[in-house]
């Protein structure tokens, strides 16, 4: 039966409905059950019509969505209550949270690269008017960009003493400003030690010399050199100094000697070349294809003679740099990964005492919180953005979505205090104080985790939102909360990337770097607000973020300023402004 009568305390008898009609539950008015139309539809004449009797709970999306958060809950708490003192001696919160080496593995196919939201994304494509091909116009910038090549240099290349070392010696005693996978490099192989680079330059100076050939610098010195000179503010010109173009072009051209040196030698400084490459020069093409070469070394070294602790713990850095760098640089570009996944490892948590220091406590506690989120990336990925996942509903995303939440929800709350990041633009505008290096490389990571595991419920959404504005239906369709939740979630975090890249303009002693990889999940996060802010359905929703335009305003601001010459960033804001453009004249404000 439909209804039952039920008492109230008053000895009446109202009406208990097991299911009310769509109309009612639309019209949020009581509903008596009645089939085939209930009496307010009747009386009213409209069309009645129920949603299907779940007949199990497997039938119920929304239930396994709740179950699996219920479950992912339950096995976080054991975790913890095992790990707990007095449960005997247990693994850090990181080392519970920690997925498997399977989990772990770089997929080799996915959708999710920001870029490609202009092309795959309503609205937006159809308002880009540029002759573009969005598929393939980052390889062709790249190929077409001979801001390197065409730098020519003479025979002799010979600069003042003194001032390369004096500017090298300021770099090993700052190195906590370097990008932190590029620092653990630096910091495992003695190829770049300070004793090592500078050796030869205080030979120099013992024996008299004032100036300095750079033709006969080592490859290593020219590498740290090029770093050391992109990192400071130093007018090159105006002290006569080199600049780490002139660095690095002298460097590229001895890379070829590589290819005879032991394995213990070229792969730290492959590996640094790739650094280089994706950090300061915006060259992902390049940076692919010498990790993707450099693999069978790494592999050969990591089969190599065991029992030397200094080498083990190289293997370790090497395997992981090389996992970080081929899986940031293939979250945005298409190829097969030759780093299929890593063997994850044990860590402790700092101290409070340790978290302001650089004690090797905290720099291996960070550079494995960046591996932790890597990885949770890396599930998204394969989870929600490989092919078979298309057409994915919110309800079939619903329990990876949640599952992943509560592992990066628990993975921050473990953070020592000094070291946690706001979490909600609010907050974010509210601090005063600048975002350390350290900080900002955390939170981008995880708000980059966030940003994409909720963009595929947010796409389905704008989607909707489309096919409705083309065939208009008499009544609107309702999202269930959580689903309206994980949009304002995408959204936020989007929000929450743009600002903490901007905020490195603000304070006049930081040196602003981005990493191409960083830059394209700006680009990401603006072309999702872009879209958002195309939808006038959606704008309830977002109100906590302001003004957009604002936030596209410091986007542009970034890309403008990046501190190198690339000309696939200059193509892709070419891209996203006539996007913008086009689409204010559009949209009324």
């Amino acid at each position: 039966m439909p209804a039952e009568h039920a008492s109230n305390p008053h000895g009446s008898k109202r009406l208990k409905t097991d299911l009310a009609c769509d109309t009612c539950r639309r019209r949020k008015q009581r509903c008596d059950g009645k089939r085939p139309s209930c009496a307010q539809c009747e009386l009213a004449g409209f069309s009645c019509s129920y949603r299907p009797t779940p007949t199990s709970f497997e039938t119920d999306a929304s239930v396994l969505a709740r179950l699996a958060q219920a479950e992912s809950r339950i096995e976080v708490l054991e975790r913890e209550l095992l790990s707990s003192p007095g449960a005997g001696a247990g693994p850090d919160v990181h080392n519970s949270l920690l997925l498997s080496t399977d989990d772990s593995r770089i997929p080799d196919l996915h959708t999710a690269a920001g870029h490609k939201i202009l092309q795959y994304w309503p609205r937006l494509r159809v308002k880009l008017t540029l002759d573009l091909e969005l598929f393939t116009f980052l390889k062709a910038a790249d190929h077409e960009d001979t801001f390197l090549t065409r730098l020519v240099l003479g025979a002799e290349q010979e600069f003042p003493l003194v001032p390369t070392i004096q500017a090298l010696e300021n770099f090993y005693e700052n190195q906590f400003e370097l990008p932190l996978p590029l620092a653990d490099l630096l910091k495992v192989s003695p190829y770049f030690s300070k004793e090592h680079v500078l050796k030869s330059f205080y030979d120099a100076r013992q024996m008299h010399q004032t100036i300095l050939n750079l033709r006969e610098c080592s490859l290593e010195s020219l590498l740290v050199q090029t770093i050391a000179t992109r990192i400071t503010r130093t007018d090159s010109a105006r002290l006569a100094h080199p600049t780490s173009e002139i660095y690095f072009k002298l460097a590229l051209e001895s890379f070829w000697k590589l290819h005879s040196e032991s394995d213990e030698y070229a792969i730290p400084l492959t590996l640094c070349f790739a650094h280089i490459l994706l950090y300061f020069f915006a060259r992902p093409f390049n940076a692919l294809g010498i990790l993707q070469a450099l693999k069978p070394a790494i592999d050969r070294f990591d089969k190599g003679r065991s029992g030397d602790e200094f080498l083990e713990g190289q293997k370790e850095v090497y395997n992981r740099l090389h996992y970080l760098l081929e899986s940031d640089i293939l979250t945005d570009l298409d190829g097969v990964p030759s780093a299929t996944s890593l063997r994850p490892s044990c860590i402790s948590r700092p101290t409070t005492s340790e978290v302001s220091s650089t004690n090797n406590s905290t720099h291996e506690y960070l550079i494995q919180s960046q591996i932790f989120l890597r990885i949770i990336l890396n599930k998204v990925l394969g989870s929600l953005y490989t092919p078979n996942e298309a057409y994915i509903t919110p309800e079939e995303a619903g329990p990876v979505i949640s599952s992943l939440s509560i592992k990066l929800d628990t993975w921050y709350q473990s953070l020592p205090l000094e070291i946690q990041f706001s979490r909600n633009i609010s907050s974010f505008n509210l601090t005063s104080r600048s975002m350390s290096l350290r900080i900002r490389e955390l939170a981008l990571r995880y708000y980059a985790c966030h940003f994409i595991l909720h963009r595929v419920v947010l796409y389905r959404v704008v989607y909707e939102d489309m096919e409705e504005a083309a065939t208009p239906r008499s009544t609107r369709k309702e999202f269930e909360p959580w689903v309206l939740e994980t949009c304002r979630s995408c959204t936020e975090n989007a929000g929450l990337i743009i600002l903490a890249q901007h905020a490195q303009y603000k304070s006049a002693d930081n040196v602003p770097y981005h990493s191409w990889c960083e830059l394209q999940l700006l680009v990401g996060a603006y072309a999702v607000l872009l879209q958002v802010q195309s939808v006038p359905a959606l704008a309830p929703m977002f109100r906590n973020l302001g003004e957009i335009d604002s936030l596209l305003d410091a986007a542009e601001m970034v890309l403008r300023s990046v501190p190198f010459t690339s000309l696939s960033t200059w193509r892709t804001l070419d891209a996203l402004t006539n996007v913008r453009y086009n689409l204010t004249l559009q949209t009324p404000h």
